[in-house]
């Protein structure tokens, strides 16, 4: 099965080439922009979703190929501040 992909050319913080980086065509727009983005920024890329095969791995695999910072959330440790902790710094 042959696989459909956007190529679109990008130019990552402090490089002076713009490159090429690739992405699947099921994305949506809102997200092909935050990724474009994310890489342009030199941003690490967080994916989640539900359960299941949803391409979560695929998008990760496809995008660090390509030299994108990209971790899936279930591979992450999350750490949740809700204290306000100000009086105890000072």
């Amino acid at each position: 099965m042959e696989e459909s992909y956007l190529v679109v050319k990008v130019r990552k913080k402090y490089e002076s080439q713009e490159s090429e980086i690739k992405l699947p065509l099921w994305l949506s727009e809102r997200d092909k922009k935050a990724i474009i983005t994310a890489i342009k920024k030199d941003t690490p890329i967080l994916i989640s979703g539900k359960q299941g095969p949803t391409g979560k791995s695929y998008l990760k695999n496809m995008l660090t190929r390509q030299g994108a910072k990209v971790f899936e959330e279930w591979k992450c440790q999350k750490i949740v501040l809700n204290e306000i902790i100000i009086s105890e710094l000072l």
